[in-house]
C-alpha cells in the first residue's frame, strides 16, 4: 500500500475581510484546500478573485479574519507579526512579478541578501552561485538588474527564493511582465525547479496555458473556489 501524502499546506474555512471606510470587502470567502508536498499548483482567476490575498495567507504575509492556515506543520494564522517573520525566512520562497531586485546590487548580491539571516557568510557565495548556476544565469554573476533583460531579472528573483531551499515556493504573477516567449521559458524552468528541488510550489497567474504542466489548477471567483481540475492538462 502507497504511503500517504503528507500536506504542506492546509486552509480551513479561511475568511479574509478588508475594512474600506465604513464598508467590509470580503476577499476570501470560506476558502478550504489542502496542498500535497512537492505539488505544484496553479491559482488562477480574474483581477480581484482572491488569488493574491490566497498567497498572503500562505505565506504569512497576512492573518485570516477567520478559519485556520497551516504550513509546513506550523498553524500560521496563529502566529504574530515577529513570528511570522520568522517563519517565513525559513519557510518561504517568495518571487514577485516585479522582480524585486536591489538596483545597486548585483544578481550573486541579490541572491545572497535573501539568505543572509539562514547562512554564515562563507557559505553565502557558494549556495548564491549554485542556484544561479541551477537557473541557467551564473554567467551574469557579476551584473547588475539594470543590464538584464526581463526574463533574466526573473530567473534572479526565482535564485534568490530557491537558495533558501524552503519547503515552499509561492509565485505572484512571475511572468506578468514578461513577453510571451520568455514567459514560456521561466514556467518551465519552475516546473523543472519543482522537480530537482521537491519544493512544494503555488502560483498565481492569469495565464491558463500553466494548467498544462500544473499537477493541479485551482480556479477562484469571488474570494471562493469554484473549481479544481487534476493536470497537467496536457502531456
Amino acid at each position: 500500500m502507497a504511503a500517504a501524502k503528507e500536506h504542506e499546506v492546509v486552509l480551513t474555512d479561511v475568511v479574509r475581510d478588508y475594512q474600506m471606510g465604513e464598508v467590509i470587502v470580503p476577499a476570501l470567502r470560506g476558502v478550504s484546500l489542502e496542498v500535497d508536498r512537492g505539488e505544484f499548483i496553479a491559482v488562477l482567476g480574474q483581477s480581484g478573485s482572491g488569488k493574491t490575498t490566497l498567497l498572503n495567507m500562505v505565506s504569512g504575509l497576512d492573518t485570516p479574519t477567520s478559519g485556520v492556515v497551516e504550513v509546513s506543520g506550523q498553524t500560521v494564522s496563529r502566529l504574530g507579526r515577529d513570528e511570522r517573520t520568522r517563519f517565513r525566512r525559513h519557510n518561504v520562497g517568495i518571487v514577485f512579478q516585479s522582480f524585486n531586485l536591489f538596483s545597486t546590487l548585483n544578481v550573486v548580491e541579490n541572491v545572497e541578501i535573501g539568505i543572509s539571516f539562514t547562512l554564515e557568510k562563507d557559505e553565502l557565495r557558494d549556495r548564491a552561485l549554485a542556484y544561479l548556476e541551477h537557473v541557467g544565469i551564473a554567467e551574469k554573476a557579476d551584473n547588475f538588474p539594470s543590464q538584464l533583460s526581463g526574463g533574466e531579472q526573473q530567473r534572479v528573483a526565482l535564485a534568490r527564493g530557491l537558495a533558501k531551499e524552503p519547503p515552499l515556493l509561492v509565485l505572484d504573477e512571475p511572468t506578468g511582465n514578461l513577453d510571451a516567449e520568455t514567459s514560456e521559458e521561466v514556467w518551465d524552468l519552475i516546473l523543472r525547479m519543482n522537480r530537482e528541488t521537491g519544493a512544494t510550489v503555488i502560483a498565481v497567474t492569469h495565464q491558463t496555458s500553466v494548467s498544462k504542466i500544473a499537477h493541479r489548477s485551482v480556479f477562484l471567483r469571488s474570494g471562493q473556489i469554484w473549481g479544481i481540475t487534476e493536470g497537467p492538462l496536457e502531456e
